[in-house]
């Protein structure tokens, strides 16, 4: 049997050398993630859905972004009852729509879904009891010009902070920034800056 106990750098090097069999110390390697401005001529869609429970209450909230990181729009919805992946389908459809709404039609859309953006990217939903939102999603897309990847949770925090606003009940549209709430501004500003997060990784 191998005992653990805390070890320094230094100790792992001698055990090491003299074949003394130990275990390693579980570090934490943080990753910087970005949040990227879009190409000329796009939008920058980010959404994420937001559910406590599975299913729960849960909503959705998204944020609008032009190449040069300014501020186009945004909105919190709430859902009600459902799903995880629920909300997450509904946060995309409410952030198509209102990217329409303001007459944006090339979109790089950002979720920190794996499960949505696999769908999409496939264009194939495996979730039968979503299948009526998923075919108002692909109405919605029909014309629009998209791209769809995966953005880690830690750079899509202004989605998620509308998201959970949602969750809590609230229903609005954001068309002005300086309507917005203190806290999502400053990571819009991080953002806009190129200012990256931590995402903490074992």
């Amino acid at each position: 049997m191998v005992k653990q106990w805390p070890i320094s750098a230094r100790d792992e090097v001698i055990l090491r050398d003299l074949e003394v069999p130990y275990v390693g110390r579980s570090r934490n390697i943080p990753k910087l993630v970005y949040w990227r401005k879009p190409a000329e001529g796009w939008i920058k869609l980010n959404v994420d859905g937001s559910c406590r429970g599975n299913p729960g209450n849960c909503g959705g909230g998204g944020v609008i972004r032009d190449m040069l990181g300014n501020f186009k729009g945004a909105f919190s919805s709430y859902f009600g009852q459902g799903t995880n992946n629920e909300a997450e389908l509904k946060a995309l459809i409410a952030g198509v729509s209102l990217c329409k709404e303001l007459g944006f039609n090339q979109l790089n859309i950002e979720s920190d879904s794996t499960l949505v953006v696999s769908w999409l990217s496939s264009r194939k939903c495996t979730a039968w009891y979503l299948w009526d939102y998923w075919d108002e999603l692909l109405t919605l897309l029909r014309e629009v010009h998209f791209t769809i990847t995966h953005q880690f949770r830690e750079g899509n925090t202004a989605a998620d902070f509308l998201a959970r606003r949602g969750e809590e009940g609230n229903s609005i549209t954001f068309l002005e920034f300086n309507s917005l709430a203190k806290e999502l501004k400053g990571m819009l500003r991080m953002d806009k800056a190129g200012l990256p997060q931590l995402r903490r990784l074992t």
